[in-house]
């Protein structure tokens, strides 16, 4: 049997993923660092590319179009032009969170 993982609290940035990254790993601070930037790159050149990003047990980073439209100014009422978009989801793997 493996030992736990450790497990960060609160919010993960960049800086707790290396770390944690390098003391589960037993990678280099700078090879995990590394790491983390070019997984990352990847995230972002995919999802630039409008692709969806399946990790295996995580989950789905999919890329949708956004319609440009007409909405009204909660306090105003007034007519405001939301041009097209695009925007990215996130679906998580089932079991993930319990």
């Amino acid at each position: 049997m493996t030992s736990p993982r450790p497990v960060p609290t609160g919010r993960v940035g960049k800086r707790l993923l290396i770390e944690t990254l390098a003391s589960t790993t037993g990678l280099t601070p700078e090879q995990a660092r590394t790491t983390a930037a070019a997984f990352l790159e990847v995230l972002a050149d995919t999802v630039h590319a409008g692709r969806a990003l399946h990790l295996e047990g995580v989950g789905t980073f999919t890329v949708h179009a956004r319609t440009e439209r007409t909405v009204r100014h909660p306090r105003t009422g007034a007519p405001l032009h939301v041009p097209a978009g695009r925007h990215v989801t996130f679906r998580q793997d089932d079991g993930v969170l319990p």
